[in-house]
This record gives C-alpha cells, sequence and structure tokens, in this order.
C-alpha cells in the first residue's frame, strides 16, 4: 500500500460509508481520500506499520479521527 500524506486539513465531520465491494461500513478521512477507517480486521496489521511510518506524524491524525468519531 503506497500512501503519500499531504499537510492535515481541518477536519469535516462524516457519516459512515458502506463499501459494496467488500460489504463492509467505513469512514472516509477528509484530507485522506486514500485512507479510510474501518472495523479491525487481521490482515490490518501491515497497514498499520505503513500507516504509522506516514510523514503527518501520528498523533495528529489520531486525533482527525477522534474528532470524526465525535
Amino acid at each position: 500500500m503506497s500512501v503519500s500524506a499531504e499537510p492535515a486539513k481541518p477536519v469535516t465531520p462524516t457519516i459512515p460509508q458502506w463499501d459494496e465491494d467488500i460489504d463492509e461500513p467505513y469512514f472516509p478521512l477528509p484530507g485522506y481520500p486514500d485512507l479510510r477507517l474501518t472495523p479491525w480486521r487481521e490482515t490490518d496489521g501491515p497497514h498499520l506499520v505503513c500507516l504509522f511510518s506516514m510523514s503527518v506524524p501520528s498523533s495528529e491524525l489520531i486525533e482527525q479521527v477522534g474528532e470524526i468519531m465525535q
């Protein structure tokens, strides 16, 4: 998975979306069209390594996710 991080943009509240291809819900992450918050899967481990290796500080990304979930 190749992801290029751009500077964080203001967080916009989102509503859950449904991915019909894989039959599961997800939250889009505003400002990061290639990333989405999904239910945990056993295969997610390597993707977390990629996510937390991005140039965006992980604490900033976690803060944005927390604001979206409110």
